[in-house]
């Protein structure tokens, strides 16, 4: 049913990619920064136990098969989380970033004092792990949000290139592009993501070419490829979906215009060349 109401919920930015801020910017001659070599950087937001337990059991070894290194937000404040398990994915490379507080979605809309304790006590994961990054859960986020996050991180990606249906209609950046909020950069998330589109009724076979023809019209703008999965069966964690997650990045590793970095790595090179 919302894939017949496309029109309603995507009239601006468009489904399932919308570039029209970044050709805007390239007709105006505004600065803004373009990739000659696209990055792609795969992020898995941690909701539950469950989630940790198949990031480590089924997708780092698929990542790590085509040298990718992965991005994983956990919720930090939720559920008793296995610091075996999470230490083992930091171990062998991966980043581990802060995602939210509770998921709740409370956070944004929190009064100032509730707000910062809120960011503060989640903050203690990312110290614990080395983390500089922030995904808020549901990808809600305020105004008052965004400007708590720069007392913290060093980088956002709470920001759909084109949001689809969710968090709500009509959400987006419908740009490809890093950019910075004060001294904190935003990564936005450039990709259709998993939950909108199992959400939609779209097939395994479907997303992966939604997925291969939205990352090729992002390299040729000179954007970023941020890519948005969840762990869990009901999401990406099934046999199907896994299959399309390694077909995708066997792909995009094959591709002599992408190459694979984590968010932390892409920062770096962002800051060096300012």
């Amino acid at each position: 049913m919302q894939r017949a109401r496309q029109k309603s919920w995507a009239q601006f930015p468009g489904w399932p990619v919308d570039l029209s801020v970044d050709a805007l910017a390239d007709m105006s001659g505004v600065p803004s920064i373009r990739f000659a070599i696209t990055p792609v950087m795969v992020t898995h937001d941690i909701d539950s136990p469950e989630g940790l337990t198949n990031l480590v059991k089924d997708f780092l070894p698929i990542e790590e098969r085509v040298g990718c290194r992965s991005a994983n937000y956990i919720v930090p404040c939720a559920w008793p989380i296995d610091h075996g398990l999470l230490g083992e994915v930091q171990r062998r490379g991966h980043e581990i970033g802060v995602h939210g507080y509770d998921h709740s979605n409370l956070t944004p809309f929190a009064a100032p004092g509730d707000r910062k304790r809120r960011l503060e006590e989640g903050y203690r994961l990312a110290e614990r792990y080395d983390g500089m990054g922030y995904r808020a859960p549901s990808l809600v986020r305020t105004r008052e949000l965004i400007e708590g996050l720069k007392q913290h991180y060093r980088y956002d990606s709470s920001i759909p290139t084109s949001g689809g249906p969710f968090p709500v209609p009509n959400n987006g950046c419908a740009s490809a592009r890093p950019w910075r909020f004060g001294n904190m950069w935003e990564l936005p998330l450039t990709m259709p993501r998993d939950g909108s589109l199992r959400f939609l009724g779209y097939s395994a076979d479907e997303i992966l070419a939604m997925w291969k023809s939205s990352a090729e019209y992002i390299a040729r703008s000179g954007g970023l490829i941020c890519l948005l999965t969840h762990c869990e069966e009901r999401f990406s964690g099934n046999p199907p979906m896994l299959a399309i997650y390694r077909a995708f990045l066997e792909w995009c590793a094959g591709n002599s215009r992408m190459r694979l970095c984590r968010p932390r790595d892409l920062i770096g090179e962002l800051e060096v060349s300012e």
